[in-house]
């Protein structure tokens, strides 16, 4: 079921409120820390950088690989399907969570240490990292399920 492809049109409607969204919680989250900041559309403005939250940064793409890594998860850990139904319902939130963290970093990073993390290895190691991130979450809650089961 997960190796089929989205259709295009589906993954474009999903990409753009994911894209406004990540931006707008990033900016929030940015200035909240101090920041000076602000966003015209998907694109957030440091006094020294500018950033574009693309399609690539929507998070689209770690949802699909977490909801395909929760289906097998939720089957094998759970024996409810209600529990099953809930920690899989979980995967959306924490994977925007940790995507918005990323691109937070990538800002707060830029602002405070000059680093550019938008591009190349430091981007690639980021965005293992974080997706690590997410799968720990995510097992941590399946783990508080399995013993909420017993």
């Amino acid at each position: 079921l997960f190796a089929i492809p989205l259709p295009a049109q589906f993954l474009a409607l999903m990409t753009i409120p994911l894209q406004l969204f990540v931006t707008k919680a990033t900016v929030l989250l940015a200035s909240w820390s101090g920041i000076p900041i602000y966003h015209e559309g998907n694109i957030i403005h440091l006094p020294q950088q500018t950033f574009h939250v693309v399609q690539a940064c929507s998070g689209l793409r770690s949802i699909s690989a977490l909801l395909a890594i929760a289906a097998v998860v939720c089957y094998f850990i759970l024996r409810r399907w209600i529990s099953r139904g809930l920690l899989f319902s979980l995967v959306v939130p924490i994977a925007v969570a940790v995507n918005i963290f990323r691109v937070f970093a990538m800002v707060a990073a830029s602002y405070h240490l000059g680093l550019d993390l938008t591009q190349g290895a430091p981007h690639t190691i980021l965005g293992v990292v974080v997706f690590a991130a997410a799968m720990v979450l995510f097992l941590f809650f399946g783990k508080g399920f399995s013993r909420w089961e017993k």
